[in-house]
């Protein structure tokens, strides 16, 4: 079930509190301001000095600012986009794990077994270079095991796709972060036909949630920079601010801000958390830990979510409020982080 908005609007509003320090923090202190007058036409406690909305007394909290603001994003839809609903979801064998509660991994394969899909398109680790992104495409069960895991790095998954269409796979998964996704989601809705062999193909779009991205080189530099050996790192994972890296039996963690000077240039321009244009989403956080957040996008991503879990592939729980908060609270900040592009390059 879609969770009702005015509940998640209550818990952004008390969680974010969108006072004038938050306008002023995001849109004035950026350059952004349209100088439109909005802010201070809904709240007497604002004036315009100089084209500058500026406060005068004690802010009320009542967030119309922030609301009214046309550089601000506060809605469901404009945060995450259209979606049906929202779940945390895990996979039921022990054998299949991934990033998170190996949701990914569990709907591939039980897509590949029902004969939905006959090949899937994923990014494995390098063999020669440890946690390098290798694309491919995979036509069995045991390959979309191996592929799973997150990898911080671009992968270039589009030369794979083209290459399953053409050894003649027509019904195909695809994985990939926002950006791959929304090149899938181009193709397949281009009136210009020029990828005229997807006319042929369905592509059920697996999106990945996707904060940052870093170059191969980078993170590889940064990684041995801190004295690890990459052949040695069993999963990396990105949460609360920290990279942490895990080995067999130990783990140890640094801020994600050390690694901005390897951020792929991209990333700086990029508003889509949750890959919005993808038939189902997937991501960390919202959920416990061992659980996947899952947003269903389209009729079908959401029929086979329900039957992989009918058959007894995944746990299906729908998300809670708070938890849903988190997701929208995480999709506002890259939404506006743009803004922020001289600031983090500094």
């Amino acid at each position: 079930m879609r969770l009702e908005f005015r509940h998640i609007e209550k818990k952004l509003k008390d969680r974010m509190a969108f006072t004038y320090t938050q306008l002023k923090e995001d849109i004035v202190n950026t350059g952004v301001c349209t100088q439109c007058g909005a802010c201070a036409a809904f709240c007497e406690k604002i004036q315009m000095t100089d084209g500058i909305p500026v406060l005068q007394g004690n802010c009320e909290r009542c967030g119309v600012c922030y609301a009214q603001c046309p550089r601000t994003i506060i809605t469901e839809e404009g945060l995450i986009g259209n979606y049906i609903a929202a779940y945390t979801v895990k996979s039921k064998f022990s054998t299949i794990k991934g990033q998170d509660g190996g949701a990914v991994t569990a709907l591939l394969s039980y897509c590949m077994k029902e004969n939905l899909i006959d090949a899937a398109v994923v990014t494995q680790k390098n063999a020669e270079q440890p946690w390098k992104p290798s694309p491919t495409f995979v036509t069995k069960i045991p390959e979309v095991r191996r592929a799973s895991g997150t990898i911080y790095c671009h992968s270039l998954t589009m030369p794979a796709l083209v290459s399953a269409v053409e050894e003649g796979f027509r019904s195909i998964g695809f994985v990939g972060t926002p950006c791959n996704i929304d090149a899938v989601y181009k193709m397949q809705k281009s009136p210009s036909r020029l990828f005229n062999l997807m006319i042929k193909v369905s592509i059920l779009r697996f999106g990945l949630f996707c904060m940052d991205s870093f170059t191969y080189e980078g993170l590889r530099t940064f990684v041995e920079g801190k004295g690890i050996d990459l052949s040695t790192v069993k999963k990396m994972e990105i949460s609360g601010g920290y990279l942490r890296i895990h080995f067999q039996d130990s783990m140890t963690r640094f801020r994600v801000r050390e690694l901005d000077d390897y951020r792929s240039s991209s990333c700086y321009f990029c508003t889509d958390l949750t890959s919005e244009n993808s038939d189902i989403s997937f991501g960390g956080v919202g959920s416990p830990p061992g659980y996947t957040t899952v947003l269903t996008r389209s009729n079908i991503g959401d029929e086979i979510l329900r039957e992989a879990a009918d058959d007894g592939w995944i746990s299906l729980d729908e998300m809670g409020f708070d938890d849903f908060t988190k997701v929208l609270n995480l999709a506002r900040i890259k939404k506006i982080h743009m803004y922020t592009i001289a600031r983090r390059k500094d």
